[in-house]
This record gives structure tokens, C-alpha cells and sequence, in this order.
């Protein structure tokens, strides 16, 4: 019936210790159709959340660091994957002027968690281009390509497109 699952990513970003640790949490809040009918859910509601912390070297010609990623099993069963996961994540960016340019890669690995479920080797590459327009408006891409090792090779890659914008909000 071709349906599609929506997402609802909310990262807060948290610097810290003077901008040397860098924190983002992702809690997804994920809509899941019934594929096998023309209407009704399937579920809705909070999937597994992945907390990442990366350490950022001062003084460098441009914004890096490195650090682990973790992700919680928080999603039940119907929108997680009942595993505990964890890896290494990297992240880059450079900002000429109204510009942010960068890109996110890491990689999780489950190591516990419900032993009747699939294990978890997943790869994200988050691109990101960011335009800034004046008094906090933004135009933006951010694809999150993903890649799930443990799937067939033609279900094994997701690489969405597209454009948005938002403005910033300081609270």
C-alpha cells in the first residue's frame, strides 16, 4: 500500500567543558504504519535512543573529534531492537563564513540484550551543508545514510535526499 514510516529526531547538542566535549542524544519518535492494510498503526511512540560524546581537540583549523556512541534499547519490541549497542563515531566540520559543512560516521555493534533478537552491525554517515540566512533562519541537507551489515545487499543500504530549514532558537 505504499506506506511509509516516519521519524521525528530530537538531538539536542551539549557542549561542554568549554567546547572540549561534545554530546548529542538522539530520541527518535517513530510512526509505523500496518504495511498490510491501507490504514491503521502498527505503532507509534520513543525507539531506541544513542548517546554519543566526542572529545574536540582546541585550537585546530577546523572542528573534529572522536568519541563513543552508545544506543539504549528503549524501543520495545514493535520499534527496537532490544539490544544494547555501542562503537566508535567521528565527527568533522569546517564554517567559511554563513556556512557549516561537515559529516558524522559511526558505526554500533550489539553486545547484549534480548538473545532471540538480531544481532546489530550498523553504520550512519550523517552529511550535513547548512546555509545560514541571517537573524537564526537556515536552509539545510542532513541526509543520515545508513547501512545494515547483517542485511541482504539489496535491503542493505538507505539513502534518502533532501532540502529543509529551521531557525535557531536559544533557550
Amino acid at each position: 500500500f505504499n506506506r511509509n514510516t516516519n521519524v521525528l529526531n530530537i538531538q539536542p547538542v551539549l557542549p561542554l567543558a568549554n567546547g572540549r566535549i561534545i554530546t548529542r542524544t538522539i530520541f527518535p519518535i517513530v510512526s509505523i504504519p500496518d504495511y498490510g492494510s491501507e490504514e491503521g498503526m502498527q505503532t507509534s511512540g520513543l525507539s531506541d535512543i544513542v548517546f554519543t560524546a566526542f572529545y574536540a581537540p582546541a585550537d585546530q583549523p577546523f572542528t573534529w573529534g572522536i568519541g563513543p556512541v552508545l544506543e539504549l534499547p528503549a524501543g520495545g519490541e514493535e520499534r527496537g531492537t532490544q539490544k544494547w549497542s555501542a562503537g566508535p563515531s567521528l565527527v568533522a566540520l569546517l564554517q567559511p563564513n554563513d556556512w557549516t559543512v561537515g559529516v558524522l560516521v559511526n558505526n554500533v555493534w550489539s553486545f547484549a540484550g534480548e538473545e532471540n533478537r538480531s544481532d546489530v552491525n550498523r553504520m550512519l554517515l550523517n552529511l550535513f551543508l547548512v546555509r545560514q540566512l541571517g537573524d537564526g533562519w537556515v536552509v539545510n541537507s542532513a541526509p543520515i545514510i545508513t547501512a545494515d551489515w547483517n542485511a541482504d545487499s539489496d535491503n542493505r543500504w538507505v539513502v534518502p535526499l533532501g532540502i529543509g530549514g529551521g531557525k535557531l532558537v536559544l533557550l
